[in-house]
């Protein structure tokens, strides 16, 4: 039996409920209460970086794991208490480079695994993921966290569904629309995006539709490329009926959901180099030439190519199918992550 305690944010912990659901079926549980060990003060210091920290135990091999969605790769990003807890600890935002400059991380290398990167997706069928509300004066639930999980699983959607996407008809040639983050940390990626709207939308030959959503307004200077929100769903559908999809990093450079997205609508992809989990994604065939930019200029440049390459964007449609459905789906990763666990 492997079971996940069920604390976190759907849209990191839906693909791996999804993955494990689909290849263990019975013998895999949601729990709705804390592992006593987690409700000491140690834990609970850490409360918030737990919505985006899965926390498992399998049975079989009487081990406690955990997957570490979040963006980032330094020290400060890792759960240390449960790094120092657990058996093993897999990460999606892996940087060996970054792991060995700290002596914390360092220490438990041998138990620190990296992960491919993932993005929101619903079991078919089989699992109830309705949110309860946890009698723990701690660590129970918030208000808004059970608002956050109903409203995901109205957003979130199957696999099957947005398989179905990838036979949407192509009515724009770019779809890249971005959540604007206003915090000062965030400016350079801002920035960047920023640039590289403005140049599609300036260029009469691209049929692009590109903005900002935000919950607030947006300061004078990306005024003009606010555009109203989008349901999860809605986001989808628009960026299923373009052409070429355009990959920028997450914020903190990390590996970013529409990477993941991109790929299983089967759209060809014109980006930024990866940061992180270099380790596994350059082992994907026919891949990584997709993502060699840096700047906005050097991004759009590569987009009028490639959309000028009728041939060369049927192939790359065709390969990024391929190396989702055979990689990088959920079932694909967990089977992965329990070899690891069970070898």
């Amino acid at each position: 039996m492997l079971t996940l305690f069920d604390f976190n944010n759907l849209y990191y912990s839906s693909f791996y409920i999804t993955g494990f659901q689909s290849l263990l079926g019975n013998d895999f549980r949601l729990s709705h209460k804390f592992p006593d060990f987690l409700k000491g003060e140690t834990y609970i210091s850490h409360r918030s970086k737990l919505l985006g920290v899965l926390l498992l135990f399998d049975d079989d091999q009487d081990a406690w794991f955990v997957i570490d969605t979040r963006d980032g790769c330094r020290e400060q990003s890792y759960h240390i208490p449960l790094l120092e807890k657990v058996d093993f600890y897999f990460k999606v935002n892996f940087n060996e480079g970054e792991m060995v400059k700290s002596q914390v991380l360092s220490t438990y290398k041998s138990k620190i695994i990296s992960l491919p990167p993932f993005f929101p997706i619903l079991p078919e069928k089989g699992i109830n993921l309705k949110p309860k509300l946890l009698p723990e004066k701690h660590v129970g639930w918030t208000a808004q966290e059970v608002f956050k999980r109903c409203k995901a699983l109205k957003n979130i959607m199957t696999l099957s569904q947005i398989f179905d996407l990838r036979y949407e008809h192509k009515s724009k040639d770019i779809f890249f629309v971005m959540t604007y983050y206003e915090n000062e940390k965030h400016s350079d990626d801002i920035d960047l995006r920023y640039k590289l709207m403005t140049l599609l939308k300036n260029d009469s030959e691209i049929d692009s539709s590109v903005g900002f959503i935000s919950k607030g307004k947006l300061p004078p200077k990306y005024k003009g490329l606010q555009i109203p929100k989008f349901s999860f769903q809605e986001y989808m559908k628009n960026l299923a009926s373009s052409r070429l999809g355009i990959y920028v990093r997450g914020l903190h450079q990390c590996l970013s959901f529409k990477m993941s997205e991109q790929l299983a609508l089967g759209l060809p992809v014109c980006g930024q180099k990866f940061s992180n989990s270099i380790d596994l994604l350059k082992c994907l065939p026919k891949f990584l030439d997709q993502y060699q930019y840096e700047t906005a200029e050097d991004i759009y440049s590569g987009i009028k190519t490639l959309l000028g390459d009728t041939e060369k964007m049927t192939t790359l449609r065709q390969n990024n199918m391929d190396v989702f459905d055979k990689s990088l789906n959920s079932k694909t990763v967990c089977k992965t992550i329990l070899e690891k666990i069970r070898a």
